[in-house]
């Protein structure tokens, strides 16, 4: 796969985000733009990359299962997505790229990388936190004192992954090293 091929695909897929009108084709887009985005990365980071279908989103070197999450960035901040939870349970992927972009521009502001075991917390369903259809989730807020005052609201945990995410997010932010076989 060619860097130029992928970053005007990546660009493409931006510019369609803007005029996606119907839900579930935004969320196509949103994922394939995200995917895009981290096989950029990748390939800057001279990583052998093929895009995949589910249950995982990229491979790198024909073995590492890579998940790709987007999350758009509102005035609180975002979540990553996993459903029910069942890729996390069932081992479906061996790392997870959360990238978090601009609500407006969908310029990416962050990737965030996890392996599946610094995952596993994210199986606890808090449906009370979320719609019903997502209640497997991660989020990255941008004060993580409204992070508490939500969660004690609702009655549902803080995951020790976030609070490790918040607290320390250089051990997540751009670290592209932590993927490795």
């Amino acid at each position: 796969m060619e860097l130029k091929e992928l970053e005007a695909m990546s660009e493409g897929l931006r510019i369609a985000l803007k005029y996606a009108k119907d839900k579930r084709r935004f969320a196509a887009l949103e994922g394939m733009y995200a995917e895009s985005l981290v096989a950029i990365k990748l390939l800057m980071n001279k990583r052998i990359i093929e895009f995949h279908g589910p249950p995982f989103d990229l491979l790198e070197n024909g073995k590492i299962k890579i998940e790709v999450k987007c999350g758009k960035l509102w005035d609180y901040g975002a979540g990553a997505s996993f459903g029910e939870g069942s890729q996390i349970r069932e081992n479906k992927f061996h790392y997870c790229v959360f990238v978090i972009i601009d609500k407006d521009s969908f310029e990416p502001k962050k990737f965030l990388v996890f392996s599946i075991k610094e995952l596993k917390e994210c199986i606890t369903l808090r449906p009370k936190m979320t719609t019903p259809e997502t209640p497997s989730i991660l989020f990255y807020y941008k004060d993580f004192h409204e992070f508490e005052v939500e969660s004690e609201r609702t009655g549902e945990p803080i995951f020790n992954i976030e609070k490790k995410l918040h607290s320390h997010p250089e051990w997540f932010e751009e670290r592209w090293d932590k993927i490795s076989s």
